[in-house]
């Protein structure tokens, strides 16, 4: 337990010489990164005051306006004080059947505040925020940059009680004894790389590492499934002066967590996959983009980056500021070069024309975790491993109505049925596969195979729904999720979300039947939306209602 002196966050005003030192000492100028020196600042005096915003116009030459929009998108951006000590709780699907609604009513009786509001005393804010990517151990909630899992009214009362008191409480662990295995033999979650393996890695050619990523059939494990070879090599046959590897760990798809296993856990497989990248397609600059919740793995890796020494390639982690809509690959690519994490219209596609309009490889942790495997073992080991069409091994993240929830490792072609037995599940309704973007399936579907040419795996991420749940319940979860996500750059997200929230909650009054409405709004969603984010939102609210109409009548 940390005994609190300052502690908190900080919480004052800075005076014009604070201010002015600060921005001396980043050497804020027309040449800086917008959203590094918005972070630095807040992380210095806690909020973004008026002043400050003002200051760091006149220094960088933006418009004020544009920095507000910046400010205004991300939600780990603050413009108002917080209290001291900002809870946040999670409100996600995993979280949401774990009984998050709970915590936030005992919150407002412990402390009196609802979310969005500071006790008188300004030392406690509360609000309530999507996925915190702990949906294994349900339900969470963060105190300014510490998390906690598990939480009961109890144990909320307790870390209140500590707070009072002058003590910090420790952060909690996200995978503990248990909390990760593997169905067969293990890959990823097995033992570290041998002396052997890493020389072999640091001896291939960059025609080599090319023709092995492509021969293995790698596809992207974050959710898009596209080929890593493909997309490798078209980085690589793109005339330049520069090209650029980027890792998207912005893991924020709720049910997903397998991504900050490995960033926890296996940091130097990243870093190694990220190296035989940037040789294959001759990048020198490689960037993580980190979400801003994960400062566990921030801490991790740095330190993993200050040891690594394997290739000619500098890599730097950025971390985000909360916004989903961020893991879409150009909105990340937006939000590193400063600006708001809206999607860019394509093409041309990143390995063409990506971060600061050079060509870029940009792949999730788990894609670019896999690679070291497939070029010390070879692409035959690596294929032989998965299905015909669906090669190698995948994380699975399983939370929801499951005894044993955890990172699951298994070859792909596995039933659905096989891992949600070995996650310890009971009598089910159904199970959302690829996380709130992903499918519902029935239970009556759960032998079919989590594959590319069966049922689609996504992200990774199965929330297990028992039989007593209400799927439109759930269903109007996922939707206020993606109202409070979208970017808000095209009228059907923007709206359509939503409206389509407000009629499941029973806010919004319609004519005719509910079900056709509701059907009729999604396939807009899904046809109409500007990027990836509108048009997989509709996706288990459609299947919820195509198997089980009885709850839209």
């Amino acid at each position: 337990m940390e005994s609190l002196v300052n502690g908190g966050q900080a919480d004052r005003n800075p005076s014009e010489a604070d201010l002015q030192s600060l921005l001396d000492e980043l050497n804020v100028c027309d040449k800086s990164n917008l959203f590094t020196v918005l972070q630095n600042v807040q992380k210095r005096f806690g909020y973004l005051s008026p002043r400050a915003l003002e200051e760091i116009s006149s220094r960088t030459g933006i418009r004020l306006s544009q920095i507000y929009g910046v400010t205004t998108f991300f939600s780990l951006l603050r413009t108002e004080k917080q209290g001291r000590f900002a809870l946040r709780f999670c409100n996600s699907a995993s979280c949401y059947l774990g009984g998050a609604e709970g915590l936030l009513g005992a919150c407002r009786e412990l402390l009196e505040i609802g979310p969005g509001k500071t006790t008188s005393d300004g030392m406690f804010s509360a609000e309530a925020v999507g996925c915190l990517g702990a949906c294994g151990a349900a339900p969470a909630m963060m105190i300014n940059d510490r998390l906690y899992t598990q939480v009961t009214t109890e144990k909320l009362a307790g870390l209140v009680y500590e707070i009072r008191s002058g003590r910090m409480p420790e952060a909690d662990g996200v995978f503990g004894s248990g909390t990760v295995r593997a169905l067969g033999d293990p890959v990823m979650t097995g033992l570290p790389m041998t002396s052997d393996e890493k020389f072999l890695l640091r001896s291939l050619t960059p025609a080599t590492i090319l023709a092995a990523v492509e021969a293995s059939g790698l596809r992207g494990r974050g959710g898009a499934a596209f080929s890593a070879g493909r997309k490798w090599r078209l980085c690589a046959e793109t005339p330049a002066d520069q090209r650029y590897v980027v890792c998207n760990a912005d893991e924020g798809e709720p049910g997903t967590f397998k991504d900050r296993y490995l960033l926890l856990k296996k940091p130097d497989l990243l870093l190694a996959g990220m190296a035989m990248a940037a040789r294959a397609v001759g990048a020198s600059k490689g960037y993580i983009y980190l979400r801003g919740e994960y400062s566990d793995a921030e801490r991790t890796l740095r330190e993993e980056i200050a040891r690594f020494d394997w290739d000619a390639v500098e890599i730097e982690l950025v971390t985000g500021a909360g916004a989903y809509i961020c893991g879409e690959e150009t909105a990340l690519l937006e939000s590193v070069e400063g600006r708001r994490g809206v999607p860019r219209l394509r093409p041309p596609y990143p390995p063409v024309s990506g971060l600061f309009g050079k060509p870029t490889v940009i792949n999730n942790v788990e894609t670019l975790a896999s690679v070291p495997f497939i070029l010390a073992r070879g692409a035959e080991w690596y294929k032989g491993l998965g299905s015909a069409e669906s090669p190698g091994v995948k994380l699975f993240s399983v939370s929801g109505d499951v005894e044993r929830p955890g990172v699951i490792e298994a070859p792909l072609g596995i039933p659905l049925a096989d891992i949600l037995s070995e996650a310890g599940a009971g009598e089910l309704k159904a199970a959302l596969v690829g996380g709130a973007s992903g499918r519902l399936v029935s239970a009556e579907e759960f032998g079919r195979r989590l594959c590319y040419e069966d049922l689609s795996p996504g992200a990774g991420a199965i929330i297990a729904v028992g039989a007593n749940r209400s799927v439109r319940e759930l269903a109007t979860n996922l939707m206020a999720f993606f109202e409070e996500e979208s970017c808000g750059e095209c009228a059907p997200c923007r709206i359509g979300t939503a409206r389509a929230r407000e009629i499941l909650a029973g806010e919004l009054r319609v004519d005719g039947a509910l079900a056709e409405v509701l059907s009729s709004m999604g396939k807009t969603l899904a046809s109409a939306s500007r990027c990836g984010l509108g048009q997989a939102a509709p996706n288990a609210l459609l299947d919820a209602i195509r198997l089980f109409p009885g709850e839209f009548e």
